[in-house]
């Protein structure tokens, strides 16, 4: 390379690329069309190549001037976001954070966290999507959630992770099983009885599954994305549950549902805040994570 590349070429180069004509960047940017000439051969001077085909009816990158133009347009899109998310810092009325949670953390466990985010940035628009933690990991690769809880497992590949809390997930039964109380229970005798699961794709299946080891043709008595279905479905007596300790603990007194002692140990799950690697926060990204920050 010649000499030092000036940035301000880079940005002359994005917008003729992106409107294939010299006139028409020069219009965008309120230059002279000389000047925008000027920066490309600069341009062009130092990476010692041509990065542009002149037409008769504007310009057309050269092989070499596709594969400048893929980098310096993914640097401008982010530029761009970087800009907005410091003038959405500066006027919070116009912030907005849009996160995915699945049913059993965003109804439940996260409740505190959300309402604290309501109280201290109420002119934020905090959006919520229910959905389990393999979607909301897919929907934030694909740009359409910001951020999200998950529960690992999950490929969390490219993307930032910050721990968050451990959940304690157990076997709950009704008195109709007062039986099962007072003894140690093994994962094959698990599978001799009506169980309550979650859904085969979210993580506490995963581990559900990592403990039980069923057969390929084992199907639950009960399926639901959500634990409150499963509470109810062990507190009618129809079976055992597989749920969060805590959404037992919130369960009536009345129903007296009590944990099963297992004669094998269930991993604790870990819960995780998670966002694209290669997006610096801003916004309301940049509030959740702080506090975050100080709310564990």
């Amino acid at each position: 390379m010649d000499k030092t590349i000036d940035f301000e070429w880079y940005k002359v180069f994005y917008e003729v690329a992106h409107r294939g004509s010299v006139s028409g960047a020069a219009a965008d940017l309120a230059v002279s069309q000389p000047a925008v000439s000027q920066s490309i051969r600069n341009l062009e001077q130092a990476f010692g190549t041509r990065l542009f085909h002149r037409r008769s009816r504007g310009v057309e990158l050269t092989e070499t001037g596709r594969k400048l133009y893929s980098y310096v347009r993914e640097s401008y899109r982010l530029l761009k976001m970087g800009e907005r998310a410091v003038l959405e810092l500066l006027d919070l009325s116009a912030t907005s954070l849009l996160i995915g949670a699945p049913e059993d953390l965003g109804s439940y466990l996260l409740t505190p966290l959300l309402t604290e985010f309501r109280r201290r940035y109420s002119a934020v628009a905090l959006h919520a999507r229910i959905r389990n933690s393999r979607e909301i990991v897919q929907e934030i690769r694909e740009g359409s959630l910001e951020a999200g809880f998950v529960s690992l497992p999950v490929d969390t590949e490219g993307l930032e992770v910050r721990e968050l809390m451990d959940v304690e997930d157990v076997f709950a039964a009704s008195p109709q099983f007062a039986e099962l109380k007072d003894t140690k229970i093994s994962a094959p005798e698990l599978l001799k009885l009506p169980l309550a699961a979650p859904s085969e794709k979210s993580s506490p299946r995963s581990i559900l599954n990592s403990f039980l080891q069923p057969p390929a043709n084992w199907v639950p008595a009960y399926e639901t994305d959500g634990p409150e279905g499963i509470r109810r479905f062990v507190s009618a007596g129809l079976g055992i549950g597989f749920l969060p300790r805590s959404i037992l603990d919130l369960s009536a007194p009345e129903e007296d549902l009590f944990v099963l002692n297992l004669s094998g140990e269930l991993p604790l799950r870990k819960v995780s805040f998670v966002y694209r690697r290669d997006v610096s926060p801003g916004g309301g990204l940049e509030l959740m994570l702080d506090l975050i920050r100080n709310f564990q």
